[in-house]
């Protein structure tokens, strides 16, 4: 990826972060609802988007961190002025 742009990891990781609370809070509001074959389904399935999006973030974290000291160890030389540089008239 380049130096503009943001990395997909953090609108994903929000996203399903973001889902996995409002499953998982319905999960856990409303049990009976989401009942299969004995098993709360949203709360399970949330836990599982809201680690997932926690993952993402955290990658994404990581990797923002590591370009950010690539970015710091990258020296800028001042240009400098040649024969034919400012200032001087050329024959």
């Amino acid at each position: 990826m380049g130096s503009t742009g943001i990395d997909i990891r953090f609108p994903i990781g929000l996203l399903f972060a973001l889902l996995g609370v409002i499953i998982t809070a319905w999960g856990i509001i409303a049990p009976k609802a989401s009942m299969s074959e004995g098993y709360n389904v949203n709360l399970y399935w949330g836990i599982v988007l809201l680690a997932f999006g926690v993952v993402m973030l955290l990658l994404g974290s990581a990797a923002h961190k590591r370009r950010v000291e690539e970015a710091k160890k990258v020296e800028v030389k001042p240009p400098t002025v040649g024969a034919t540089g400012l200032g001087e008239k050329r024959g």
